[in-house]
């Protein structure tokens, strides 16, 4: 090829991966999946195999894969991307700490918690060897942990490392950048985890006030604070603010995305949830529905957030009484989560276990009992025996063998749970059907 062919092929390709950004950045992931694969194909021509311009588009559309649900696609993406900028440029250099902090988070989205922990933590290795202990990448690099940290249960470690974040990024920064608010926002996530909800309200309004400040009221992250701070409202059982928190982030969402764009459904399921909680069980249903809409034409019938809708979606049939329905939910839930992360993830137990109480409703006892028993071995797997998503499920159980006259088993799941909900002072220790949420 000649170099002035070359150079027209280099910049056709760099358009196509920037037609691909931004086609992504408006959910339209087909469009930026096909974008992306052009610019792959152009570079691939013009490099070879093993370029860094040839990782740069494989990260790209590893990204997409992964947005659009394939995350064995991802995965191979990513590795593919890691090792060619660890053939050129050696194992510790940024760009490398770049690939792996995404390798980990599709190994999170996976369910493969200790893999993904194990890739943070060679991240912020990497990150602070080039930078120093006290620089924004080694923040970001420390966050990511702490989020796996959180999805483990060590909800002292992920606390202590979005402060640790924090510290880094208010010195650096000043109080009020945006990046200050990232991580206020994730250290309010884990104190709600923590059961500290007056903590978590307080970091929530802090994290939108700064961006309130920086980027105007309506912008994207915004409703993101806004709806965290709704969901911590919700469990305060503040449910006309949560309400009013979640309608604010859906009419932000509204102007500047539309009403087709997954984080919009994300947010009306939210509003369901909080419909739910009023009582408004026709309302919850609507919302429902909708998101269950929007995500099945951006994403397909096949996609998690698809699993995520209909979970949902059952939840309030239960509570409606239509408990085929409610089941049928439940059912399509499990079966898309097994297919997209085998049997052994967090997101399959959370079906398990709501499958399991609609059994129980139904009167099929035994059936509902194998259902939380798998739900239980996969969560303390993933978990250990010690996580609140541990004592929810035994909670499940024991009120299940009370009706089965198992008395003495039921004990024995009370005393259990109860020990894990006093280690980790949780801020809900009730469970019915696990609705969904998204903190940003």
């Amino acid at each position: 090829m000649k170099d002035s062919d070359q150079g027209l092929s280099r910049k056709t390709a760099t358009l196509w991966n920037n037609l691909g950004a931004h086609l992504q950045s408006i959910a339209d992931y087909a469009g930026a999946r096909a974008a992306y694969e052009k610019a792959l194909r152009m570079d691939e021509a013009t490099y070879g195999p093993e370029h860094p311009s040839v990782a740069r588009e494989v990260n790209n559309l590893g990204s997409v894969l992964q947005a659009l649900g394939d995350l064995a696609g991802a995965r191979a993406a990513y590795e593919r991307a890691l090792r060619i900028w660890e053939q050129v440029l050696g194992p510790e250099h940024p760009e490398v700490a770049t690939a792996v902090n995404n390798l980990g988070s599709v190994l999170q989205d996976l369910g493969d918690l200790a893999g993904a922990r194990a890739v943070f933590e060679r991240a912020l290795k990497i990150n602070e060897a080039v930078y120093g202990s006290e620089h924004p990448e080694v923040a970001r690099s420390v966050n990511n942990l702490g989020n796996v940290l959180r999805n483990l249960g060590d909800l002292a470690g992920a606390r202590a490392a979005f402060e640790h974040a924090l510290r880094i990024d208010e010195a650096v920064y000043s109080p009020d950048h945006p990046n200050v608010a990232r991580d206020v926002n994730n250290l309010g996530g884990v104190l709600q985890d923590l059961g500290d909800l007056a903590g978590a309200r307080a970091a929530f309004e802090r994290a939108l006030r700064i961006d309130e400040v920086v980027f105007g009221p309506d912008h994207p992250n915004v409703a993101i604070r806004v709806n965290n701070l709704g969901l911590v409202l919700r469990a305060l059982g503040y449910l006309a603010g949560a309400r009013a928190a979640f309608e604010r982030a859906l009419r932000i969402f509204e102007k500047v995305l539309g009403e087709n764009h997954p984080n919009f459904a994300t947010l009306v399921n939210n509003l369901g949830l909080v419909l739910q909680d009023l009582g408004d069980l026709a309302g919850a249903r609507a919302a429902f529905e909708r998101a269950l809409r929007i995500d099945e034409a951006v994403f397909g019938p096949d996609h998690p957030k698809i699993a995520r809708d209909v979970n949902n979606l059952g939840g309030v049939l239960q509570g409606m009484g239509d408990l085929p329905g409610a089941r049928s939910c439940y059912e399509r839930a499990l079966k898309i989560d097994k297919a997209v992360f085998g049997p052994e993830h967090p997101d399959v137990a959370i079906r398990l276990n709501n499958l399991g109480l609609a059994l129980q409703a139904m009167g099929s006892l035994e059936d509902a009992r194998g259902y939380f028993e798998q739900a239980l071995t996969i969560v303390e797997r993933i978990y250990g025996v010690e996580h609140p998503n541990v004592a929810s499920v035994l909670e499940n159980t024991g009120r299940l063998l009370e009706v089965l006259g198992d008395l003495d088993g039921a004990h024995a799941c009370y005393e259990r749970a109860q020990r894990i909900w006093e280690h980790m002072a949780p801020s809900d220790s009730s469970l019915a059907n696990i609705g969904e949420k998204k903190n940003g």
